[in-house]
């Protein structure tokens, strides 16, 4: 069905309203803060459309409320000069979350009752400039009832519904006669989102054991547990003796997550003689909305035996490589397995893959990564003296390809 059309006051209401208005100027109230104009509203009551659920318009966000205070009357408005029928001020709160309705209105004057008037509050959606009100609340100003309450010219309301995890985008108060053919005032604003922060939280980090002199990237688990999305993570950190490298994340951290991502963060120790032992870095985690700490405990080590030159061969896995006389990996192979292809389409595959030449670090940890035009494959890799432990490499291209397996190594010859 069709939307119906705003209210719309004859000229000859207004201009009789405003000849009344300059001519009892002395007599109002102070003057209502409202802007003239520009919105308008049309009640649930002459609305035939059925009430509906809006997403917010902020994907991975959860609107905690939506509020704002109801500035705009419509042109024409108020119709009265009777100060108890005029409204001042007005604000309105869509508690999202908790599923309830506040609001505040100031009155003129304190209604008697031959100045009594009747009371509406609603909350909608904004279509263009009007309002159109969905979930709506009456009573009268001299006896307020109906989640309403009155205490002098201050009206406030509050009311529990299910309704309000609709979070509206606008609200309007009216006073009019017992059946609404007479409006005397109106106020009508927009309600402004506020969204849930997110919550970071670090998983455990152990204890990491680090070559001076070296930089190793340590794997920091961190995951989301707050009602809305992380964007724009980054891991800092600190330590006596140590460098830690600021690391972004590269993707968005999902609200109200159960499982941790896993952020290589690369750690750097100085000179021997400028870090204890045994120390601690912080690390900090930072978005907008969200900042959380963790400590993680380091021993520092002396460099392991540098891998001799020779052939290696995995002794579980299928791996081959060199390493040359000046500590360089060469000829890396490797087999992988994995899928090709997304969902109906997905098949398994597997085969050899290759890597570039690279140097083998002080620490004795291989972590590198080669990015071709279509392709990008990581090598992770730790030598004890000629023996490789901890190896993984992880290769994803072209068709939607991501193939992945452990590599080991023991020197041949």
């Amino acid at each position: 069905m069709g939307k119906a059309s705003a209210i719309r006051w004859p000229r000859s209401v207004a201009a009789l309203a405003t000849m009344v208005l300059v001519a009892g100027l002395a007599a109002m109230s102070p003057p209502a803060v409202a802007e003239p104009g520009g919105l308008d509203f049309v009640p649930a009551k002459s609305r035939p459309d059925a009430p509906q659920h809006r997403e917010p318009a902020q994907r991975g966000q959860t609107t905690v409320r939506t509020s704002g205070a109801l500035t705009s009357r419509p042109t024409g408005m108020p119709t009265t000069t009777t100060p108890a029928r005029r409204l001042v001020r007005a604000s309105a709160v869509d508690e999202v979350l908790a599923e309830r309705f506040t609001a505040s209105f100031v009155l003129g004057a304190v209604p008697t009752s031959s100045t009594d008037g009747w009371m509406t509050a609603e909350y909608g959606y904004f279509d263009d400039n009007t309002c159109y009100g969905y979930k709506s609340y009456t009573t009268t100003t001299l006896a307020a009832g109906n989640g309403f309450t009155r205490s002098g010219t201050q009206v406030n309301f509050s009311a529990s519904s299910y309704e309000a995890g609709y979070a509206y985008d606008c609200a309007f108060v009216y006073l009019s006669n017992a059946d609404g053919s007479a409006i005397y005032d109106v106020l009508i604003g927009a309600l402004k989102p506020t969204y849930a922060p997110p919550r970071l939280q670090f998983g455990k980090v152990r204890t990491q054991r680090l070559v001076h002199k070296a930089t190793t990237r340590i794997d920091v688990p961190i995951r989301n547990i707050g009602l809305s999305d992380a964007e724009h993570v980054t891991i800092s950190g600190k330590g006596k003796g140590l460098k830690v490298r600021t690391t972004k994340v590269s993707y968005p951290l999902l609200a109200e997550s159960t499982y941790s991502s896993t952020v290589s963060v690369p750690i750097t120790l100085k000179a021997k003689n400028k870090v204890p032992k045994r120390t601690k870095i912080k690390l900090v985690a930072t978005t907008a909305g969200s900042r959380t700490t963790t400590t993680v405990r380091v021993v520092r080590i002396d460099p392991p035996p540098r891998p001799k030159p020779g052939k290696y061969e995995g002794k579980k896995t299928s791996t081959t490589f060199q390493i040359d006389r000046s500590g360089k990996v060469r000829g890396f192979r490797a087999y992988l397995s994995g899928y090709c292809g997304i969902l109906d389409s997905r098949y398994p595959t597997s085969g050899w893959y290759s890597f570039k030449t690279t140097k083998v670090p002080r620490n004795g940890i291989v972590d590198d990564v080669e990015k071709g035009e279509l392709y990008t494959v990581y090598l992770r890799m730790q030598f004890k003296g000629s023996k490789v432990v901890n190896g993984t490499m992880r290769y994803s291209g072209p068709n939607y390809c991501s193939l992945s397996g452990a590599v080991d190594g023991v020197r041949k010859r």
